[in-house]
């Protein structure tokens, strides 16, 4: 249970750093009225409880599913966040490209 828990709220954890660097950079503006010590309340707690959530999942379906878990869920899960992951600064090396260009125009 706690393997699955810690690893689903790493997981979390790191998809809402990339996704609040990615705010920061592509959207500044909007960042200052947005993002406040609330949202960060509320990120990180629902955070925690969907890694909960999915840590339960796994026990449940774990008694009877073992190899579903071992073989599809864990790699699965994995590769979509490292995608999500992977996306996010991508996009955010774009984005810094650009602002790197127009700097130097100047």
């Amino acid at each position: 249970y706690f393997w699955w828990f810690s690893t689903a709220a790493n997981y979390g954890c790191f998809l809402a750093m990339s996704l609040e660097r990615w705010f920061y950079i592509a959207r500044p503006f909007a960042y200052g009225r947005c993002i406040g010590k609330l949202f960060f309340a509320v990120s990180v707690a629902s955070i925690w409880v969907l890694a909960g959530v999915f840590a339960c999942a796994t026990q449940i379906v774990g008694s009877d599913g073992g190899f579903f878990i071992e073989v599809y869920l864990l790699p699965v899960s994995h590769t979509v966040a490292c995608c999500f992951i992977f996306a996010i600064y991508y996009h955010i090396v774009v984005i810094t490209r650009r602002h790197i260009e127009a700097i130097s125009k100047t």
